[in-house]
This record gives structure tokens, C-alpha cells and sequence, in this order.
């Protein structure tokens, strides 16, 4: 399988296969605006941008595609302009998926130790059997993620190889991905040409924008990740260094600006810039100035409208969906309290996503999403970490493309190809991707 090849400067142009070995090419289809990035991933996650390019998205619909043949014009015109400008062909390429094309669910694995003290085969014959359960007849899996192991005398075993048991349990977290979704990506890809392939290379995007944005501290201690797009948003809860649970909605930046234009009367080109120029999540968030001042919703001046009442529609439309990602830990909390364990989000929330550069959104987050009047959470805006070569993307709009490149960069390393920092391995492909799991466990 490869990755990419190219030139930069005057040269033709034409694919060079050596340039595979050191770059990851990620796209991210999003509702508004289409990114593509090539970088260079150290094995410790740092990220070297080779080049990036943006488009403005068409197409897609809430996350979703819905006129093939525009999303097929967009992204022609996006992988023109990256090749001729960059000198780089894509070959292959990750693309993320969103939260509400997704199925996650926790489930067990267990396999019989023959030998009484456990081996590499033995956990990877718990995986297996834990990613052995049905999906709904249109969902495949796409990620399997273990949370912790068991053995007979333990319930909280990170590496189980060479302990001495006679079975051996695993409680991972299995994420499937709609395939008709998937599909239409993967066609509007291969129409711009036949040589893009994106086969292995599809990503949750909550997934890819937490590995962007979260430390290690922090998923160790509990924290949950709001990825808020244009049109999805996705949310991902992490405790004592794993997943705990990962679920999206059809919601975003792109409903807001609807009902700033529904509302005060005016084009949703116009509603667009109204709400990221002058927006804010919340009065308070507002100037003085910008409190008393009035603006004409025409030209002429016949009607016009406040920054006040813009905060308003913003604010509740926010509220509406922290309460919503509020009702589902709570209820996956009932769940762990029947079962004699608590969930503990230490290090709160972080917003990331074009949605999170809202003003005075953390100050609203940090009341909405508490469990209490009286009590407000942590909260923080999330930017891609540890980035060089371009700072624009050091910016929460970036998350989900730089976890995107991360996450590329392990998948080629388990799957043994240039890139991802490893030889060719042995062993099936099932077998390698265990690796990996274990290798970032």
C-alpha cells in the first residue's frame, strides 16, 4: 500500500515514491470547509506540517453526504490545488468519520490460558473475542480499544502477558462506522482519482480530535472531549488512561447560524459572519459598547437587531447541547453505579471544534455542564499540541486533522508500512494491530 509521493518547486510534478516514507496525508470532510494536510509524525506525536490546503466544503449536509456530485466538484478542486501548489500526488490518505455515523459500545473478550501463565497469543485471542460481537447489519468495526484485563485475581491488569492465570478477560470499547456513510466518502475520493485510496484509513473523528488535544494527565484522571463542528458534534469520555465511552449528534455551528437568520431576517451568509465576528456565547461576554449598539439588518435600514439577542439564540442553542452530552454521561454513570464502579471526570471538559473559538463559551460551559447551581466544572478550549511548520493550526478547528495524521501514522506503523516508524512485521494483520493496541497502551 502507499501513501503519496511528489515534488516541491518547478519540477514536474510527478509522484517520487521516497517522500512516502516520511509524510501522512489527512482530509477532513467537514460540512463547511474541506482540509487537506501532509505532515511528518515523530514517534513521540510531534507533528511537522508539509502542507496544507482549504476549500470551502460542498456537498455534505449534517455530517452527511447529500449531492455526491458537488462534494465530487469540491474535492477536485481541493486535491488540484494541494498537488499543483505543494508538489505532493496523494496515494492514501484518513479521513474522519463523525460521531453520529458511529455505533460504540463496551463489551468483553476472554480466552483459556493452556499454558497457566499468559502470552502475547492469549490476549489476542481476548481482543478478538471481544470484537467478535454483531453490529447492525449496515455497521462495520473500525476501532477496537481496550480498557483494562482480568485475570483470576485481579480486575485491573494494563499488560496481562506472563502472568500466571488460567483465563484471561478483556473489557474493551468497540467502535463500528456506518457503511453507507463510509462508502459515499470513499466514492467521492476515488472519483477525483482512482490512485487516492482511503481502504483502512477511516478515523472516529472524536477520537482523532482527543488524541490532538488531550495530555496523558488528563485521560488519566478523567476527562470528556466536545468536538463542535459545523453540523456534529462529537464527544468522547476518557478515564484512568482509556475510553470509557464515545457517542455524536446533528448539531453545530451551522444550526446556530440558522437561527440567527431565521430570527433577525437576514441571509445565512450574512447570519455566518454576524456570529463569528461579533458573536458571543453569553451576554457577559459582550463589551458595553456592543450591549447598546444597534445594527441594520439591510440596506435599508428599516429593521434592525442586537448583539444581545444574537447571544441569546447562541447561548441556548450551546445550553441545548451541553444538557443533552450532560443527560448521556449521567445515565452511562447510573449504569457504572449499578455495577459498583463511579465515573470521575477529573480534569473536566475540553472544547475543541470551529465551534469553541465562541466567546465566553468556557465561562458558559463551566456553568451548563455542572452538576450543581452552586458548582462549576473545569473547562478549557483544546488546540492541536505539539505542531511545527504552521501555527495557523495550533487553532481547535484543526483537532480532528491533526489526530487524523497521528492516527495515520499508527495505523502504517501497524500495518509494518514506511512512516510509521517500524519494520515489517510477521504475523497476520489481526496480529499487528493487537501490537499496536498494546504498543500505545
Amino acid at each position: 500500500m502507499r501513501l503519496f509521493g511528489g515534488k516541491r518547486g518547478g519540477d514536474s510534478g510527478i509522484a517520487h515514491e521516497e517522500r512516502e516514507g516520511d509524510q501522512v496525508v489527512a482530509i477532513d470532510l467537514g460540512s463547511s470547509t474541506l482540509r487537506i494536510v501532509a505532515g511528518e509524525v515523530m514517534g513521540d506525536g510531534r507533528i511537522r506540517v508539509v502542507a496544507r490546503e482549504e476549500h470551502p466544503s460542498a456537498g455534505i449536509v449534517g455530517g452527511a453526504v447529500s449531492n455526491l456530485s458537488a462534494l465530487e466538484n469540491a474535492l477536485a478542486g481541493l486535491i488540484n490545488d494541494f498537488t499543483q501548489k505543494h508538489g505532493i500526488a496523494i496515494r492514501h490518505c484518513y479521513i474522519g468519520v463523525a460521531g453520529c455515523f458511529i455505533e460504540a459500545r463496551n463489551e468483553r473478550g476472554s480466552a483459556t490460558v493452556l499454558s497457566q501463565r499468559v502470552s502475547e497469543e492469549d490476549r489476542q485471542n481476548a481482543i478478538e473475542n471481544a470484537a467478535a460481537v454483531v453490529s447492525q447489519d449496515n455497521y462495520h468495526l473500525i476501532h477496537i480499544l481496550p480498557q483494562v484485563y482480568e485475570v483470576e485475581n485481579s480486575s485491573e491488569v494494563i499488560d496481562p502477558v506472563g502472568l500466571s492465570a488460567r483465563r484471561v478477560q478483556v473489557r474493551a470499547h468497540i467502535i463500528f462506522c456506518d457503511r453507507n456513510h463510509e462508502s459515499n466518502l470513499k466514492t467521492a475520493l476515488s472519483s477525483v482519482s482512482p490512485d487516492i485510496s482511503a481502504e483502512d484509513g477511516v478515523v472516529y473523528s472524536g477520537l482523532a480530535a482527543a488524541d490532538a488535544v488531550l495530555t496523558e494527565s488528563e485521560k488519566d484522571i478523567g476527562v470528556c472531549v466536545i468536538n463542535l463542528g459545523d453540523s456534529t458534534v462529537d464527544v468522547t469520555v476518557y478515564e484512568r488512561g482509556r475510553i470509557l465511552f464515545s457517542f455524536g449528534m446533528r448539531h453545530g455551528g451551522r444550526a446556530i447560524t440558522r437561527s440567527i437568520a431565521e430570527y433577525i431576517g437576514i441571509p445565512l451568509q450574512d447570519a455566518e459572519s454576524v456570529k463569528v465576528e461579533k458573536g458571543a456565547a453569553q451576554v457577559a461576554a459582550l463589551t458595553e459598547e456592543e450591549r447598546v449598539s444597534r445594527y441594520y439588518t439591510d440596506e435599508r435600514k428599516t429593521q434592525t437587531f442586537t448583539l444581545v439577542q444574537v447571544s441569546d439564540i447562541i447561548r441556548s442553542a450551546l445550553v441545548s447541547i451541553f444538557n443533552t452530552i450532560i443527560d448521556h454521561i449521567s445515565r452511562y454513570a447510573e449504569q457504572q453505579n449499578d455495577s459498583g464502579t463511579n465515573i470521575s471526570l477529573g480534569a473536566g471538559f475540553v472544547l475543541t471544534g470551529g465551534v469553541a473559538r465562541t466567546r465566553g463559551i468556557v465561562q458558559l460551559a463551566e456553568s451548563a455542564l455542572s452538576p450543581s447551581p452552586t458548582q462549576n466544572v473545569k473547562v478549557r478550549v483544546g488546540v492541536p499540541r505539539a505542531i511545527a511548520g504552521d501555527e495557523d493550526m495550533v487553532a481547535p478547528e484543526y483537532a480532528v486533522v491533526a489526530g487524523l495524521l497521528r492516527a495515520g501514522r499508527n495505523i502504517r506503523e501497524m500495518r509494518g508500512l514506511p512512516g510509521g516508524g517500524a519494520q515489517e512485521r510477521k504475523g497476520s494483520w489481526f496480529q499487528r494491530m493487537v501490537q499496536a493496541i498494546k504498543d500505545e497502551l
